[in-house]
């Protein structure tokens, strides 16, 4: 077996820290759609629809710094980038999945297939974002479902799986999350993809934390936490209700 690397005491509590920031890392885009009115959220997956449709290519950084703006314009807030960006991949993938579902569909030619998006193809275009949008939650909700402790738990059994691996493997590390959710919440959380993504960032923090970096730890604490933002999503929602409420006061 080969040799295996340790984390010095000193840095075993950063790398503990490190892996709880992941793991909540994921509920950031949540928090701004549950700040959000349902119309708005609605009206944010149409215009994401719209742009997929519409654009003829469509790169990840196109899309991110769309979803981006779309969340700043709508709750007056900023949504980091890197957040976007993994968002952003998903909606790319679903997108491109219809597209060469669309595609079986046309005869051989050089038209553009956005050309020919019918009310069924938007529509599922539409249930594939917010799917998406959904997914990209679903891990975060149900670590939010533990007690404290067995969050800890969870994060002492990951620190474990790299104290006895001498070479973490990432489909290791997915497996073993994805069953301590379902031995406490009793169904599945969520695909193996969305698993991985979190196991991957876990080796690469532990990689990190091995060479005493940890530059990522301060990183993800700046990213994840939207309590500032949230708070002036409300107050913008909140002054907009009363608006609302003192022009049909005057109206009666």
């Amino acid at each position: 077996m080969a040799d295996q690397q340790r984390l010095p005491p000193e840095s075993q509590w950063k790398f503990r820290q490190g892996i709880g920031l992941v793991l909540s890392k994921w509920s950031l885009l949540q928090d701004f759609l549950n700040e959000m009115p349902k119309l708005t959220v609605e009206s944010l997956k149409f215009d994401i629809s719209l742009f997929l449709c519409r654009t003829h290519y469509n790169g990840v950084d196109d899309v991110a710094l769309m979803l981006r703006n779309a969340v700043q314009d709508s709750v007056n807030a900023v949504l980091p980038y890197s957040n976007c960006k993994e968002v952003a991949e998903e909606l790319l993938t679903a997108y491109k999945e219809l597209l060469l579902e669309k595609q079986s569909e046309l005869a051989k030619g050089n038209l553009w297939p956005s050309q020919h998006w019918d009310s069924n193809s938007k529509s599922k275009l539409r249930d594939a974002v917010e799917l998406s949008l959904y997914e990209w939650s679903k891990l975060q909700r149900s670590i939010n479902e533990f007690r404290c402790l067995q969050t800890s738990e969870l994060i002492e059994d990951i620190f474990t799986f790299f104290s006895i691996n001498a070479v973490p493997d990432v489909d290791a590390l997915a497996l073993r999350m994805n069953i301590f959710f379902f031995n406490i919440l009793r169904y599945l959380v969520g695909s193996p993809q969305y698993f991985k993504k979190v196991a991957q960032q876990l080796i690469t923090l532990h990689q990190d934390c091995l060479e005493g970096n940890f530059r990522a730890n301060k990183f993800l604490s700046e990213a994840r936490n939207p309590t500032q933002a949230v708070k002036k999503g409300r107050q913008v929602y909140g002054k907009k209700r009363q608006r609302i409420r003192r022009s049909r006061n005057r109206a009666n």
